[in-house]
């Protein structure tokens, strides 16, 4: 996991090793019920939950390509500091 900011948001790039995504799902994983692991009991709305969260505070998550694995870049508005 990486950190960092890009104008006024916190952007994180989360990966794992695992097989990662086909380029014609990037966007796909983020549609409700949309999963490859329904044998594993997935029920394709744990992204979809993660982007409406995000989406509701001003945030974002994508899919990015990856040579390995799962690469994914979140986005959150930094909050103004708090003056007392």
């Amino acid at each position: 996991m990486r950190a960092g900011r890009k104008g006024t948001s916190m952007v994180l790039l989360v990966s794992d090793d695992g097989n990662g995504i086909s380029p014609g799902d990037h966007e796909r994983i983020f549609e409700p019920f949309h999963t490859s692991r329904r044998s594993e009991g997935g029920s394709g709305l744990g992204l979809s939950i993660a982007r409406s969260l995000l989406n509701s505070v001003g945030g974002s998550i994508t899919s990015l390509p990856s040579e390995r694995g799962a690469l994914f870049e979140l986005s959150l508005p930094v909050a103004a500091p708090v003056v007392h």
